[in-house]
């Protein structure tokens, strides 16, 4: 079972803080809590997290929906968030793998939870023939992953690359607003998929199987009766 923690570094590293673009298709309903000057429009998105998700969720969450908190984004708002509405969502906690999981959650982190099916069912469809009603539901296309992961998790990650790579191609066509987001949204797929193809491979864990390994050894070696 993959763990919802591991990302949250990752994410965070990527994220910036407090931001008003006008863009962002989250500027269609902005903070009334202050003022980007660097775009001259009103803040919308904090560390990642819109405005409208931060106040949808207050009630659920137990957090005051206050321009103290947003612009402040305590860790313990944002990662309320983050693993309810993005991780949780997706059902990230059953998919198998680890490497699969991330990035399947990186994909709902930057689209949101339907721009991240659409993309998956997509991906599942033509890479695998599968049915739409057998991805009706976020139970069905964790169970497909699953499916992929124990054939082939290697092929599996590498085709959840190919696709998002080309969706980011796909949204900032030449002369698109987004053109100026496409080198920034790449190098970070780019640095997301050289630290997560370990996850799939394994290789992640072997150093430090290897280390206790080692440490048996000696321990066994020199207390030996």
């Amino acid at each position: 079972m993959a763990d919802f923690r591991q990302i949250i570094p990752f994410i965070k590293e990527k994220e910036g803080g407090l931001t008003g673009r006008p863009s962002d298709s989250a500027s269609s309903d902005p903070a009334p809590c202050g003022y980007d000057a660097k775009y001259d429009a009103p803040y919308h998105t904090n560390r990642g997290i819109t405005w409208t998700t931060f106040k949808d969720n207050a009630d659920r969450l137990g957090y005051a929906p206050s321009c103290n908190n947003f612009l402040q984004m305590p860790d313990s708002i944002w990662e309320k968030i983050y693993k309810e509405r993005f991780w949780d969502i997706i059902k990230a906690d059953e998919i198998n793998n680890q490497g699969i999981a991330n990035a399947y959650v990186f994909w709902a982190w930057q689209s949101g939870r339907g721009g991240a099916r659409s993309l998956m069912r997509k991906m599942l469809s033509e890479q695998y023939g599968v049915a739409p009603s057998e991805m009706d539901s976020n139970a069905k296309i964790v169970e497909q992953l699953n499916r992929q992961i124990k054939r082939d998790k290697k092929r599996l990650f590498d085709n959840m690359v190919r696709y998002r790579e080309q969706f980011y191609y796909d949204i900032a066509p030449p002369g698109s607003s987004n053109q100026s987001s496409l080198r920034g949204w790449l190098n970070a797929w780019k640095s997301f998929t050289s630290q997560n193809a370990s996850f799939v491979s394994g290789s992640r864990w072997m150093l430090p199987i290897a280390i206790m390994g080692i440490g048996a050894f000696v321990y066994l070696k020199f207390n030996r009766k």
